[in-house]
C-alpha cells in the first residue's frame, strides 16, 4: 500500500530549474492544481556575482548533476535567461482557399508546418544578434500553439470547422545549437520528459499578466552588472536591458577614493548602516547620486521605443540596492517624464513574498528568506502549462523535429 498517494493523491510532482548569468536554482516541487498550493521537496540555489557570470556549460553541468536525483516519472520545466536563450511570441494568420470546407488534420499540418518555416526564417537574424552568435548556430528549441481562432472566434482545435482565416499564437523558444545538444544528452540520459523550456522573460510575460491590477507598472530588476526593465502583463515585448549595476556604486567610490573593490564594499555597507558622521555621510551620499542618476535615465529610456498605451504608476524594484537607503527617495524626487509616467509615480522594492501572495499561490513549509522572484515565476509557470492545446502541439512537436534536421543538414 503507498501511503504517500493516498494522502497526497491530488499532488504533483514537477522539476523547475532555472538557469541564468548569475543565479541558477532548481526546485523539486509538489503541486496542487485544484488549489494553487506548493510544497518544495528539494531546493538549489547558486548565485555568481562575478562580472562573466555562468556560462553554458555551468548550467550543463548543474543541470545533469541535479537532475540525477530527479525520478524520470517527473515532468521538467526549464528556464533559462538572455543570453541563453530568446523567446518570442507573435500571432499568425492563414486565409483559406476554401473557405466552406472544414479544417482536416492534413491542412492544419501544412499550415503548422509553412508557418513554422516562415517564423524560424524570419526571427533567426534577430534573435543571433540577441544570443550573439551566428545565425546558423540558433536552433528552435521548443515552441507552443495556443489560443487558435477561425474568423477570430476562439475555438480548442480547428479541425472540422470552416471559415475565412485560421490563426493562432505561436510561442518560440531558441538557443545556441551546441547549447541546445548538450542539454539535449543529459536529457536523454535521464530518460524524463521536457514539458517547457523558455525564456525567462516569456514566463515573465505570462505570469505577470496574471496579477491583478488596476494600474500600469514597470517592473525594474537590477542586477550586479546591469538593470533590465519591462512593463507587467506585457513582459516579453517591452523588456529593455541597460548596463549599469549595484557594482557600479562600488567601483565609482573604488575609484575616487583608490580603493580596492573589497574595502569600497565595506564603505558602502558602513553607509548603508548609518556608521558615518553627517559630513562624512554627505561626501558619500553625493558620489552614490551621481550613480543613482545614471540608473533613473536608464529606467526612463527605456520606454521611450516601448510605445506605451498608458502612463506608469508604479515602479517596482526588485534585485539588488534593496538594503540601499537613497535608493527609493532619490527615484522619488526625480522628474519623470510626463508622457509615460504619472505624476508623482510611486516607487517601492517588491519581493518574493509579495508575488506568491499577488498570484494567489500557497507556499507550504518554506522558509520565505530563501524565495527569489525567478523560483517564484517559475513555480507559477507550472500552473500556466496545459494540455489545452495538445493535438495541437503535438503537430508543432513533429514538425519543428523534422525542422531541425533539416537546418542541420544545411548547417553541416
Amino acid at each position: 500500500m503507498n501511503l504517500f498517494r493516498i494522502f497526497h493523491k491530488n499532488w504533483k510532482p514537477i522539476f523547475c530549474f532555472f538557469g541564468g548569468l548569475h543565479e541558477i536554482s532548481a526546485s523539486l516541487v509538489l503541486i496542487n492544481t485544484t488549489n494553487k498550493k506548493l510544497k518544495i521537496q528539494k531546493h538549489f540555489h547558486s548565485i555568481n556575482r562575478e562580472e562573466d557570470g555562468f556560462g553554458e556549460k555551468d548550467i550543463v553541468d548543474a543541470l545533469a548533476q541535479l537532475i540525477k536525483k530527479i525520478s524520470k516519472k517527473t515532468p521538467l520545466l526549464l528556464s533559462l535567461e538572455q543570453p541563453f536563450a530568446k523567446s518570442t511570441k507573435v500571432r499568425f494568420s492563414v486565409v483559406r482557399e476554401n473557405a466552406l470546407s472544414p479544417i482536416d488534420k492534413e491542412e492544419l499540418e501544412n499550415v503548422i508546418l509553412n508557418l513554422a518555416w516562415r517564423l524560424y526564417d524570419k526571427e533567426r537574424i534577430f534573435v543571433s544578434q540577441k544570443l550573439k552568435i551566428s545565425e546558423w548556430d540558433v536552433v528552435l528549441a521548443d515552441s507552443k500553439i495556443s489560443d487558435p481562432r477561425i474568423d477570430d472566434r476562439k475555438v480548442l482545435n480547428p479541425i472540422g470547422f470552416s471559415g475565412k482565416s485560421l490563426s493562432f499564437c505561436l510561442e518560440n523558444t531558441y538557443l545556441n545549437y551546441l547549447f541546445w545538444e548538450n542539454i539535449k544528452d543529459v536529457l536523454e540520459s535521464w530518460g524524463g520528459e521536457l514539458v517547457l523550456c523558455a525564456e525567462k522573460n516569456l514566463i515573465f510575460d505570462k505570469i505577470s499578466s496574471l496579477i491583478e491590477r488596476r494600474d500600469q507598472i514597470a517592473f525594474v530588476e537590477i542586477g550586479p552588472y546591469s538593470t533590465s526593465v519591462a512593463v507587467l502583463g506585457n513582459y516579453l515585448n517591452s523588456y529593455r536591458l541597460f548596463e549599469w549595476g549595484s557594482m557600479n556604486l562600488i567601483k565609482s567610490l573604488s575609484q575616487r577614493l583608490d580603493v580596492s573593490l573589497e574595502l569600497a564594499k565595506e564603505l558602502q555597507d558602513l553607509y548603508s548602516r548609518g556608521g558615518m558622521s553627517e559630513a562624512a555621510h554627505e561626501w558619500f551620499k553625493k558620489i552614490f547620486e551621481k550613480e543613482l542618476k545614471i540608473l533613473a535615465q536608464g529606467i526612463a529610456l527605456a520606454f521611450k521605443d516601448v510605445g506605451l498605451t498608458e502612463k506608469i504608476s508604479y515602479i517596482y524594484l526588485v534585485g539588488d540596492l534593496k538594503d540601499f537607503p537613497d535608493t527609493i527617495p532619490y527615484l522619488e524626487n526625480q522628474k519623470w517624464s510626463a508622457t509615460f509616467f504619472t505624476n508623482p509615480v510611486k516607487i517601492k522594492f517588491y519581493d518574493a513574498s509579495q508575488l506568491i501572495k499577488d498570484l494567489n499561490l500557497e507556499l507550504i513549509n518554506f522558509n520565505e528568506s530563501e524565495l527569489t522572484i525567478n523560483l517564484v515565476m517559475n513555480l507559477a509557470a507550472i500552473f500556466w502549462v496545459d494540455n489545452k492545446y495538445e493535438e495541437m502541439n503535438k503537430i508543432l512537436k513533429r514538425r519543428i523535429k523534422w525542422l531541425n534536421q533539416n537546418l542541420l543538414q544545411k548547417r553541416q
